[in-house]
């Protein structure tokens, strides 16, 4: 069953982003990254709640990390451009660690872990990323598009050239930051592309 913060824990939550490492731990090579399956919704709190009971539990130089990798992303918003956060792989902390009894221990009995990804019959350890598994770690300097539009969605164009078009989305590009539209020009569905910030759901506009 999974342990909820104690008072000690509780006591120590404010103060852990300030712990100072040994520094031989960085060149321990059984410091290694491990994947956690968590609650959906909860990976923040489950990586915080790692590392304040690390803290509380002295096991703050096994313990190293605990993160939820996130990408900046562009969301377009009733047509305006907002810039947010998202989780790369939904329901997943990566935990940077030693492993061993009491570290396992801690971490499957903290309250939102589900298990560990991937174990090994002999011994029973997780199974640690390698180095080109570990990609999730850089950071990307270009943010994507976080669509929020679908195939056969009504538009309403609300800067450019087709200002006022009403349209329906025949594709989307995130990656282009762009979408087809059918317009109707000349008595005619005619494809048009047109960027994302350009356009806003109908049912946002009435």
């Amino acid at each position: 069953m999974a342990k909820k913060v104690t008072k000690k824990e509780e006591e120590v939550q404010d103060i852990v982003e300030d712990v100072k490492l040994d520094p031989s731990i960085e060149s321990n090579p059984d410091l290694k990254w491990y994947i956690l399956a968590s609650a959906s919704g909860k990976e923040n709190s489950v990586a915080k709640l790692i590392k304040v009971r690390a803290r509380a539990n002295n096991l703050e130089n096994e313990i190293i990390d605990a993160v939820v990798p996130v990408q900046e992303k562009i969301a377009i918003v009733r047509g305006k451009k907002t810039t947010v956060q998202e989780r790369i792989y939904p329901g997943y902390v990566f935990v940077r660690m030693i492993a061993n009894e009491n570290t396992l221990q801690l971490v499957r009995n903290t309250e939102g872990v589900q298990s560990f990804l991937g174990m090994t019959a002999k011994p029973k350890l997780p199974t640690a990323l390698d180095d080109k598994q570990l990609g999730f770690i850089e950071v990307k300097s270009e943010p994507t598009y976080k669509v929020l539009f679908n195939v056969g969605d009504a538009v309403k164009v609300i800067e450019g050239p087709f200002k006022e078009f009403i349209g329906t989305i025949e594709s989307v590009s995130e990656d282009k930051g762009k979408a087809r539209v059918l317009l109707s020009l000349f008595d005619r569905d005619t494809p048009v592309d047109i960027d994302l910030l350009m356009l806003s759901k109908l049912s946002d506009t009435n």
